[in-house]
């Protein structure tokens, strides 16, 4: 054991908790280890850690990493203030070892390691220093998200039989780096690695590509990838978990996820001789939207008889639709004690100037007095009676008027329950609220620029040259709380010496998310890549903040290097900002510029 090490032991040795006072809230500090960070030629098998406190045991193994995967088993030799990891057979020759202590490490109070920390040393006699960055965004929020794992494979791994050499995680801003790398082509996947094998389920788990299969990574320098964008698209229908009555016409229907009905739906109850029998959807319960109710038209009261429902068109959030044939199930003699009330949930905040709107009541009108009593007033002006109105089942429906333009108006509903008028006042958007954003697809900029721009790369080049002869783009706009707005394609066969835009109109001003990405396969949905055979993911165009105003339109020019660039110059800021850069470091702008044009 070396001297630095037994002086810290001994150090260590006399410390004692303070009496008295408040409780220990300071995480753990890593006051010295062994081997030194950037030691070369090292023949040991043992990393030995030392801390300033007594440390909680059971977090010492979730807030280890140690890259690559080695193929060696290792124990765990832990004392109070420290621990050692012990590799059980021979370290590989000319290997870069990285070991990695994570901020799950906690003291005895848990409160946890003050910084994380890494170590590398070399067990040749050079430390490998090619490093591998990149990001992930949300496709739905264009946010990061900390935690997602890159898995990187070296060149000759058969991935899904192979193991993943390295793993990096995100951290909040969606940003993850791999350093320590030899230099060499290395392949890149976003796995969610749920069972944490480090290699890919093809048919088991979500994953993606990057753009790149192949990254070139050198010696001193800083390989960046293209930011990719994923999303885990829900492709399962909702299926139909438990069917009951509560009275004799009033269905309880149980999906196995949060679901929502339209105008395409339709439900019927079948007998157990064949009979069917109109129904209809009533309202999701707020407290769990996997919940519908449904009104039967006839008595389903027979003792004699089993039913079942015949769902047709019902939606969860992702759009997938289901046709549903329900289990069997006994009648009731139980009556409608059911109090008439006015359903909340459900009733939008805002509506477009010709678009009707729809209130539901708890169960089926008996008469119309409820649309009969309806009124509008704006300001002082009261309108009354209202004739555009209909009652259908147990909606209320109030159709457009002119009125719609006036400032403050509001819809006044009776509310049974509570015996008094309920006031609603939504935003209405007329002609004079709307604005536009024009789209502008000058792809022609982005190759003009290519020389001058940092970290244009060779595949976004190509992609401008694909996009001369024939290219279909999807386009998505919509708020924070996902209400899409607008979804169009745009098809341009001729973008060569042209600009080219795309309109949307009868848009709200309002702050806006605005999608945008190249529909290669013609799915007319987002696709991320595949590896074997390898595809790219689609381009993506993601602009968090469109501001849309009134009787404007706002012009927005699709480029597609845009995120790459922020990143390239959020990696660079970041370097800047550690301090002097020592002669290897020194390098990696200049050596990032040759990387990205290869990634």
């Amino acid at each position: 054991m070396s001297t630095l090490v037994i002086g810290l032991i001994i150090s260590c040795a006399s410390q004692k908790l303070p009496s008295g006072g408040p409780g220990d809230q300071l995480g753990p500090t890593l006051i010295g280890q062994f081997p030194q960070n950037g030691t070369v030629n090292y023949a040991g098998k043992e990393v030995q850690f030392f801390f300033n406190e007594f440390i909680n045991r059971s977090t010492v193994t979730k807030a280890l990493k140690i890259e690559p995967d080695l193929g060696i088993k290792t124990t765990i030799k832990q004392g109070r203030k420290s621990f050692s990891v012990i590799f059980e057979d021979k370290l590989p020759e000319n290997t870069t070892v990285i070991i990695q202590l994570g901020s799950e490490l906690t003291d005895t109070f848990n409160n946890k390691l003050g910084s994380p920390s890494t170590i590398a040393f070399s067990t040749g006699s050079q430390i490998d220093k090619g490093a591998l960055s990149g990001a992930i965004y949300s496709a739905e929020t264009g946010k990061g998200e900390s935690g997602l794992k890159v898995l990187l494979f070296e060149e000759t791994a058969e991935i899904g039989k192979n193991s993943a050499k390295y793993i990096a995680e995100t951290d909040t801003a969606g940003v993850f780096q791999f350093d320590y790398l030899a230099e060499g082509f290395y392949t890149a996947l976003w796995v969610e690695d749920a069972n944490r094998n480090r290699n890919l389920e093809i048919n088991r788990e979500y994953y993606s590509t990057f753009s790149t299969e192949k990254i070139m990574v050198k010696t001193d320098s800083v390989a960046i990838l293209q930011p990719l964008y994923i999303t885990r698209e829900d492709t399962i229908a909702p299926t139909l978990f438990e069917t009951g009555l509560l009275t004799q016409q009033r269905l309880n229907l149980m999906f196995s996820e949060e679901i929502y009905f339209d105008e395409q739906t339709t439900i019927q109850v079948e007998d157990s001789s064949g009979n069917f029998i109109p129904a209809f959807p009533l309202y999701t319960v707020a407290e769990a939207k996997q919940k519908l109710l449904a009104h039967a038209q006839e008595p389903l009261s027979n003792e004699q008889m089993q039913y079942r429902v015949l769902i047709n068109a019902v939606f969860d959030e992702a759009s997938n639709r289901s046709n549903i044939i329900g289990s069997w199930f006994d009648g009731s003699t139980q009556k409608d004690t059911v109090q008439q009330r006015i359903i909340a949930y459900g009733i939008k905040n805002e509506y477009f100037f010709d678009e009707a709107l729809t209130f539901r009541y708890a169960k089926p009108f008996s008469n119309t007095a409820l649309a009969d009593s309806f009124f509008v007033n704006a300001q002082t002006e009261m309108f009354k009676p209202w004739t555009k109105t209909k009652q259908a089942g147990n909606e209320l429906i109030i159709y457009p008027d002119s009125l719609w333009s006036l400032e403050g108006l509001t819809f006044n509903l009776w509310d049974p329950s509570s015996l008094s008028f309920a006031a609603y006042n939504p935003t209405i958007w007329t002609d004079t609220k709307l604005g536009g954003i024009n789209l502008k697809f000058d792809l022609n900029v982005v190759k003009d620029s290519s020389s001058t721009r940092t970290g244009l790369s060779d595949t976004l080049k190509s992609d401008v040259d694909t996009i001369k002869s024939i290219s279909t783009y999807q386009i998505r706009v919509y708020d924070d709380n996902m209400k899409l707005y607008h979804s169009g394609t745009y098809v341009d066969s001729l973008l060569v010496n042209d600009e080219k835009s795309y309109l949307i109109e009868r848009l709200p001003a309002k702050p806006l998310r605005l999608v945008v990405f190249k529909d290669v396969n013609g799915s007319g949905s987002y696709e991320l890549g595949k590896i074997n055979p390898f595809v790219s993911p689609e381009k993506y165009y993601f602009n968090a903040k469109v501001d849309v105003r009134s009787g404007f339109e706002t012009t927005i020019e699709v480029d597609f290097s845009k995120d790459y660039e922020k990143l390239v110059m959020k990696l660079n800021a970041l370097q800047n900002d550690v301090g002097p850069k020592s002669n290897s470091e020194s390098k990696t702008e200049k050596s990032s510029s040759n990387e990205i044009e290869r990634n």
